[in-house]
């Protein structure tokens, strides 16, 4: 196998390029005009043609049909507002979005409207964000009866979605959330939309198809178990 030996400026050592192991291939290749740039590779244009480029740090997408796989540490959204997205799946009726742009999960303290308050260490309550669906989960435990005002929380860890398909500006859902003084009845939370407002009411509804709100009594528990649409 013909070779060239290349010897080094100094110490006797030698570097060595080899011909193709086939006997009828017969490559030849141009070397570019100047040198590149720190860090750029040597590339070829199939032609024999060579010259560098740099390495790609943002790439696209994964190489024909394989499987994109982190095998250890985390797939980080660098920029607020993009995410994974299911554009390729649009088969819904009337799809608006298919980007899924958030995952949260943590605690929440709830506030009340008046002077309400809740019992320190017994309002604590835990929430899971996916995209604009919020889950509500956890205890809440009135200690101040402020003349039976109605139960309104002020601070949901996330504002309401401000079109929730209501005139009224209001949306109830049936949740499973109950009142340990209100035996019989069903519990819902009716959710106000808006200008960014962050509030929600204790819904009594009742077997009639009636409600009345909830109102605030020294020693009630209410359990709540829910899921809401937030502003985004």
């Amino acid at each position: 196998m013909a070779e060239i030996k290349l010897k080094a400026d100094s110490g006797g050592g030698t570097s060595s390029l080899k011909g193709p192991a086939s006997s009828g291939a017969t490559p030849s290749w141009r070397l570019p005009a100047a040198d590149g740039s720190s860090g750029q590779y040597l590339k070829t244009d199939g032609s024999g043609v060579l010259s560098f480029a740099t390495v790609s740090t943002d790439p696209t997408t994964t190489s024909g049909t394989n499987n994109f796989t982190v095998a250890d540490g985390d797939l980080i959204i660098g920029t607020s507002g993009h995410g994974i997205s299911f554009s390729a799946t649009s088969d819904g009726p009337t799809m608006a979005n298919e980007l899924l742009d958030d995952y949260e999960e943590g605690t929440w303290v709830p506030t009340c409207a008046n002077s309400v308050t809740l019992d320190a260490g017994q309002d604590l309550v835990q929430y899971v964000k996916i995209g604009r669906v919020v889950h509500l989960a956890g205890q809440i435990r009135i200690n101040s009866s402020n003349s039976n005002q109605n139960f309104i929380i002020t601070n949901l860890p996330f504002a309401t979605s401000a079109n929730l398909g209501e005139s009224t500006g209001e949306q109830y859902y049936l949740a499973s959330t109950y009142d340990l003084n209100h035996d019989g009845d069903c519990i819902g939370i009716r959710w106000v939309s808006g200008s960014a407002t962050q509030n929600a009411n204790l819904v009594d509804v009742k077997d009639d198809g009636g409600y009345a709100a909830v109102q605030a009594e020294d020693g009630k528990y209410v359990l709540m178990n829910t899921t809401y649409i937030c502003q985004t």
